[in-house]
């Protein structure tokens, strides 16, 4: 069985794809990257919708397979695709515009060629600079989309059991962010085997 769910090999298929093609484009995931200021070319990957619903659980899929499928979660997740012009013209909107909608045609792409019949896209908005935190000038296209997981009869094993996790926090302030990072906390020591 693979450890890898539904929406992380998602990710990698896309990425994948990209460096494939020849698509130079920053594809960092996760929630607190989602806010970072435009800095070239990008889609973040961003885990549940802009509400923070999770998603949908229905019926099990392929119910014969090995180890038994019990739920699909239909996950919930958005991609906010951004681009601008270029460093000479960065609030040139025309240009901004096309690099964004040929990114967006890219990741459709890529979607499309590694996950067919595994997502559905949910909706797409047009965010203009100065409208959110997603982007300072140039364009950002946010896609809606969910992708079935199999929810598994199978107990956990590996990374939940071994993660000790640290956080990595963005702090904007005006013009300038700055990324602060807490390290891992060690895994606790071991309880003390009791003497006769």
């Amino acid at each position: 069985m693979s450890d890898t769910l539904a929406l992380e090999f998602a990710y990698q298929a896309v990425v994948a794809q990209f460096t494939a093609d020849g698509v130079v484009c920053a594809q960092p995931f996760g929630w607190a990257k989602s806010g970072a200021h435009l800095t070239g070319p990008r889609i973040v990957w961003v885990p549940g919708d802009p509400t923070g619903a999770a998603g949908t659980i229905t019926g099990a899929m392929n119910v014969g397979s090995i180890p038994k499928p019990l739920f699909t979660f239909n996950e919930a997740f958005y991609v906010i695709i951004s681009g601008y012009g270029d460093e000479a013209t960065p609030t040139d909107e025309l240009k901004a515009w096309k690099i964004t909608r040929l990114l967006h045609d890219q990741w459709m792409r890529a979607m499309e060629l590694n996950l067919k019949g595994m997502y559905k896209l949910v909706r797409q908005d047009w965010v203009r600079a100065g409208e959110r935190d997603y982007v300072r000038f140039g364009t950002a296209l946010i896609v809606v989309a969910s992708i079935q997981s199999a929810v598994l009869d199978t107990t956990a094993t590996g990374p939940i059991t071994e993660v000790y996790p640290g956080a990595e926090i963005l702090v904007h302030e005006l013009d300038y962010t700055e990324t602060v990072i807490v390290p891992p906390h060690p895994p606790p020591p071991p309880e003390p085997t009791p003497t006769p």
